[in-house]
C-alpha cells in the first residue's frame, strides 16, 4: 500500500492540533454563583424595608396577583420565617430568620 502524498499536511495538521492541546492547561475559569432572587427572599426585603406593607402593596411591588402573595406570607409564617404582629388591618410584619 502506497503513502499518501500528503505526509507534510498530515504531519502540520497533527502539531497543530497536539499545541492546542497542550496549550489549554489551566481550566476555563467560573463565575462566582450567585443566589437566586426567589420571591421569599424579595417578600423579606420588602418588608424589611417597610414592616407595616399590605398584600396589596406587595403584589403592587412584584407583579403577582393577591393569592401567589398570600400563598407565600402563607408558606413562609409556616416555616417560621415570618409573622404578622398586631391587627390584621393596621399591624406589622416581622422577620424572624
Amino acid at each position: 500500500m502506497k503513502e499518501s502524498q500528503h505526509i507534510e499536511w498530515k504531519e502540520t495538521w497533527r502539531n497543530e492540533y497536539l499545541i492546542q492541546e497542550t496549550t489549554q492547561i489551566t481550566p476555563p475559569i467560573t463565575p462566582p454563583i450567585t443566589p437566586p432572587i426567589t420571591t421569599p427572599n424579595q417578600l423579606v426585603s420588602l418588608i424589611l424595608a417597610k414592616p407595616e406593607i399590605s398584600q396589596k402593596e406587595l403584589s403592587d411591588a412584584l407583579g403577582l396577583t393577591r393569592d401567589g402573595i398570600k400563598y407565600h406570607l402563607t408558606k413562609m409564617k409556616r416555616d417560621g420565617v415570618i409573622r404578622h404582629v398586631g391587627p390584621a388591618r393596621g399591624g406589622c410584619w416581622e422577620v424572624l430568620k
